[in-house]
């Protein structure tokens, strides 16, 4: 055994008692940086030790270890076999499995070998009322009941991109850009704001969703949130 896979095992073995011991240190020095603005009803918990996860399933990094950035950041998401997926110290981690791991009283308990099943099929809603923890059979089970397994998914995808909602008003909804502090331009969508300061608009869409701090030097947000954040960037 190596010594990286030594240090691994022993991770594991006392992994309660090192989260706890990173919880003490947050709770401890939070409020001596910058930290995330929590949503309205946001709960966030230490799952793993540098890390946290909250009931709208986001993931930041907790930062308040001198080798980490001192100022929190909400990680950013990629897609791996449509499943939403952060890196955790260089490795791939479901953000569905952070949250059940989170919230065993809403998505029940984590078991080894155990599976996370998408209540509404939908593998990008990982709200922990969405997840539910099942073990490989009764995962199966599932899906066959709901004629959605693994071999006919790209039917089941095509499904939902029929029936799926063609409502597109959200993505046409006036944006803010805020600059050092003070409101910069109100654009009529991320579109013309993208265009009109050179940005990509994924890059402002996912700012908008709080997964990044900044885009480009702006602050994006919707105008019935100006209050908020006002009221967040003077406290």
């Amino acid at each position: 055994m190596t010594q990286k896979e030594k240090r691994h095992e022993y991770y594991l073995s006392n992994r309660d008692y090192f989260i706890s011991k990173a919880s003490e240190r947050y709770y401890k020095n939070k409020h001596s940086k910058q930290t995330i603005a929590d949503l309205d009803g946001e709960e966030w918990r230490i799952v793993y030790e540098h890390y946290a996860v909250s009931n709208y399933s986001r993931v930041k990094s907790l930062g308040n270890f001198e080798h980490l950035k001192k100022d929190e950041v909400v990680l950013s998401e990629v897609f791996r076999r449509g499943y939403p997926t952060v890196y955790i110290n260089g490795q791939p981690t479901k953000v569905s499995v952070m949250v059940a791991k989170a919230f065993p009283e809403i998505c029940g308990e984590w078991f080894e070998g155990c599976e996370v099943h998408h209540i509404d099929h939908n593998r990008d809603n990982n709200l922990p009322e969405n997840l539910k923890v099942l073990s490989k059979e009764e995962h199966r089970k599932y899906h066959s009941q709901s004629e959605i397994t693994y071999n006919n998914k790209s039917r089941a995808q095509k499904k939902a991109w029929e029936t799926r909602s063609r409502d597109n008003s959200k993505a046409k909804q006036p944006i803010v850009a805020i600059k050092d502090g003070s409101i910069y331009r109100i654009y009529d969508s991320s579109k013309a704001a993208a265009e009109d300061l050179g940005l990509c608009e994924s890059g402002i869409s996912n700012n908008l969703k709080g997964r990044s701090q900044y885009c480009g030097g702006y602050k994006f947000i919707r105008p019935c949130d100006i209050n908020k954040y006002v009221k967040i960037e003077t406290r």
